[in-house]
């Protein structure tokens, strides 16, 4: 079929599938229980686009903009996509869930994953100061819609960089695949507040000491996650040089997850 140019404010209940969509103009577009099928979406711009319990199966999105959209609004289903070269930034997502779905080289700086799901995807390229959050962040916003199959499930960051990545509100964290150069590890909040308190006191100088502190105050802050990403990176840039690469030799000696 011809490549569409341009979708109406309102998309419902639409069937699409084995399309190639090239340079869309979607922006502020409420799609609703819409279904996608091998469709490959190139260069289109979703921009402020509203994404309602669609379904999309093996996509594929290749550098398409979705800038200050909001996407999973009463869960929305992605089954082995992909996303290549895409712009999330100030995408807001609501229960999107993805399965075998893979992200590369895409703009995630500063998303807030809110209720979403990750089943068996992967990430490769920067991924910094994303939060991925197990439910809501708001208690008021479950009167509306209750999420479902969120968290961090067989999720492959092997090749990629993160840095700040916050997991939050009960995000489950089953078999995660960290970045192979060994800078990066899920610690055991609880232990963060115990052990690593207690060895910094015992093996850092006294200032030293209290730089750790303030690091594993840092990662131990939030009440609402037993687990949290420590990486390398984000000390270094914190903390400085000089004490980093001690100080996360030690924090992953005493708090790292099995």
């Amino acid at each position: 079929m011809a490549a569409r140019t341009n979708w109406p404010p309102h998309l419902k209940f639409k069937i699409f599938e084995k399309e190639k969509i090239s340079a869309l103009m979607a922006r502020e577009t409420w799609i609703e229980g819409c279904v996608f099928r091998d469709v490959e979406f190139d260069r289109c711009d979703f921009r402020g686009a509203k994404d309602h319990y669609n379904t999309f199966e093996r996509c594929v999105f290749h550098a398409c903009r979705f800038q200050d959209a909001a996407l999973g609004i009463r869960t929305s289903r992605f089954g082995g996509c992909r996303f290549q070269d895409c712009n999330f930034k100030g995408t807001v997502f609501d229960n999107a869930v993805f399965e075998n779905t893979r992200f590369a080289n895409c703009r995630l700086n500063g998303v807030d994953f809110s209720a979403s799901g990750f089943w068996h995807c992967q990430f490769l390229g920067d991924v910094e100061d994303v939060v991925f959050r197990g439910t809501y962040q708001f208690a008021s916003d479950l009167g509306r819609h209750t999420p479902v199959d969120s968290g961090l499930h067989d999720v492959d960051f092997s090749k990629a960089s993160l840095k700040w990545i916050t997991v939050s509100n009960g995000c489950s964290i089953v078999d995660v695949a960290l970045p192979s150069n060994g800078e990066v590890f899920i610690a055991d909040r609880s232990r963060l507040q115990s052990d690593c308190r207690e060895t910094v006191q015992r093996i850092f100088s006294a200032n030293d000491a209290r730089i750790a502190e303030k690091a594993i105050e840092l990662y131990a802050a939030n009440d609402t996650q037993d687990r949290c990403f420590v990486t390398l990176r984000e000390l270094k840039e914190t903390y400085g040089s000089n004490i980093s690469g001690k100080l996360f030799d030690t924090l992953k000696q005493c708090a790292a997850v099995p």
